[in-house]
């Protein structure tokens, strides 16, 4: 950080302990928010300052923490992952901090709500996918964005007091634009800023300012790096945004008069992790999120004589967020995923080869199908990969990283795996509810379903057998926490058979009962084995243990090999039967940071 920059501006962590960024001084007041709020990402600060609202995954329910007591609650009262599956989305809180408007998304639809601080019953504005981005000053408007099904995006503005709704941008992409970016109005609620995607196939963003009235709409930062909007403060003169184009993400501020750039931008923080989501308080202090993510590739080899996993060396530091690894059909690489920061950012896919070390390396952009944590899969033949979006799947060219779309859909595809010919696709779909399972034919587009689950039970995390004629899977049951690992025949009908049954584990917080507390099974080359991770071992109960069982049934047995405070987030084993990979992090959790001084240290630095 500049030297400026340094006496200007102090750093409060409101979350559990971590590293303050080069060259912050220390916080002056610390407290936990606790494990309500563990692994959150902040969803909006209150104009006043004194509350921050979040999305409470223990339950899918919208949450208030308050700043000032360190308590929490809950605004809406699902209480449990039971039927019919619904979780609060993207939220936005009024300016008289007395009202949160959110998206309450369903199994196979979704609406924009209003709720008050006190937890009233919720009053429904829009029944759609209509995301709160920001309130207008005068309270009587939100902005929002809407998806649509051709695959377009929708900038609108929506009365609170009728629900009625108007277009103020089209944009002709859903890529353009990304739930996870900031849009806010500026305060005299004459303008919006936004950043936009110019080009589908670059990753490049630039700042743009709409005037509400729709007479004006046009860039206000222009650059070739990736900019995005951190918010506009409330002084109405100065627009912070982050950028990379002084080689690594920092914070920036320019100013603003009637809608247009004054000057040029200046840096206020040289280091800006990638901020979930962000806002300021009316005194100026900006909030935001950081993960406090650290996920690491691991290689552990079984002993053959013990069949114990010996004690694992860390191959790769600070691999993606929820990212996994790969080894190639021929065992010579290893495919992972580096620099995902914030979705559904560019990434690099590393394929490292084993024999010498060495890595070739291809810059992602899947925008076009969201943004998705990135698992890996090897094709048959081994040259290509292919990785799964929100929308889709996309098939990446080993030598030369070009990639096309294989699968577009409305919807949310999860856990895709080759079929052992190349020739079809496994998956999960959670476009409506029951989930199910089917196999699609890449060259017909034609879907059979294979099996299907009734809600609350979810299906997850597919591994094809080395002989291509069976699936092992996880079940889980949203409602108890219990998981199962189960096969099931690749040919379409049949029953699964359970493997593993688990209780829900003790001692986690970041427990995610949509995923349960088995992880990541794969197959052993023979096919006599499934491997997978079952969380909850460790001292407290806050890591994972490596386990195997007979793909025939029978009792299953551990691997010897815990890691203590760690979550699994990928696993493969080598086509020598001895190697395992697999990612591992800390469990996904975030914390609220606040910047104060920042409008001071734009003024001095200019």
């Amino acid at each position: 950080m500049t030297g400026t920059l340094r006496l200007a501006m102090f750093i409060t962590f409101l979350g559990l302990p971590a590293a303050l960024p080069s060259g912050a001084q220390e916080p002056v007041t610390a407290g936990a928010i606790g494990e309500r709020v563990a692994g959150q990402w902040l969803g909006a600060i209150s104009p006043d300052g004194t509350f921050l609202t979040y999305t409470d995954w223990s339950s899918g329910d919208l949450a208030v923490h308050d700043l000032e007591t360190g308590k929490s609650r809950r605004l809406t009262h699902k209480g449990s992952w039971v039927t019919p599956e619904s979780a609060v989305g993207v939220h936005a809180i009024s300016p008289d901090s007395t009202l949160v408007a959110y998206c309450w998304r369903m199994e196979s639809s979704s609406e924009l709500r209003v709720v008050d601080l006190e937890g009233s019953e919720p009053r429904i504005l829009y029944h759609d996918e209509l995301v709160p981005q920001d309130w207008s000053p005068d309270g009587r408007h939100l902005l929002a964005t809407f998806a649509r099904r051709d695959g377009t995006s929708q900038m609108v503005l929506v009365s609170v007091a009728d629900g009625s709704a108007r277009v103020l941008k089209t944009f002709a992409a859903a890529s353009e634009w990304d739930e996870g970016h900031i849009m806010a109005f500026s305060p005299d609620g004459h303008f919006v800023v936004y950043d936009s995607q110019f080009n589908a196939e670059s990753p490049e963003r630039d700042i743009y300012i709409l005037s509400v009235d729709g007479s004006r709409d046009s860039p206000l930062v222009e650059h070739a790096a990736n900019d995005y909007v951190l918010g506009w403060a409330p002084q109405g003169n100065i627009v912070l945004f982050a950028s990379d184009r002084a080689g690594t993400l920092g914070a920036w501020a320019i100013q603003v008069a009637d809608g247009r750039s004054r000057g040029v931008p200046t840096l206020v923080a040289s280091e800006m992790p990638p901020v979930g989501n962000g806002g300021f308080s009316d005194d100026g202090s900006y909030y935001y999120a950081r993960s406090a993510w650290v996920n690491d590739l691991y290689i552990a080899t079984i002993d053959p004589l013990s069949g114990r996993a010996q004690q694992p060396e860390k191959l790769v530091d600070h691999v993606s967020y929820e990212s996994s690894a790969e080894f190639s059909p021929d065992g010579r690489y290893l495919a992972y995923a580096s620099g995902l920061g914030r979705y559904p950012d560019p990434f690099v896919l590393g394929i490292r080869s084993l024999e010498t070390g060495e890595e070739l390396r291809h810059l992602l952009n899947m925008r076009r199908l969201g943004g998705h944590a990135f698992q890996p899969q090897w094709s048959p033949d081994g040259e290509a990969l292919f990785g799964s979006g929100r929308r889709g799947i996309v098939q990446i060219d080993v030598n030369s990283g070009e990639t096309k779309v294989l699968v577009e859909c409305e919807s949310c595809i999860e856990w895709p795996v080759w079929s052992s010919d190349g020739k079809a696709i496994f998956t999960s779909f959670t476009e409506d509810a029951p989930r199910s399972i089917v196999v699609r034919d890449l060259e017909t587009g034609r879907e059979n379903e294979i099996h299907r689950v009734e809600p609350p039970a979810a299906v997850s995390q597919l591994s094809v057998s080395p002989n291509g004629q069976h699936l092992a899977f996880v079940w889980s049951e949203m409602a108890t926490g219990t998981s199962a690992l189960k096969v099931i025949a690749t040919t379409v009908g049949g029953e699964p058979r359970e493997l593993v049954r688990v209780p829900r584990p003790k001692g986690d917080v970041a427990f995610d009962p949509r995923w349960g507390a088995i992880l990541r099974p794969a197959w052993s080359p023979d096919g006599r084995y499934v491997l997978f991770a079952r969380i909850g071992a460790g001292s407290q109960g806050q890591g994972f243990e490596l386990w195997r069982v007979s793909s025939g049934g029978g009792e299953p047995e551990s691997l010897g090999l815990v890691m203590e405070g760690l979550r699994p987030y990928g696993l493969s084993v080598h086509r020598d039967g001895r190697r395992i990979a697999f990612t591992a992090g800390t469990p996904n959790r975030t914390e609220t940071w606040v910047m104060k001084g920042l409008l001071t240290a734009h003024e001095t630095a200019r």
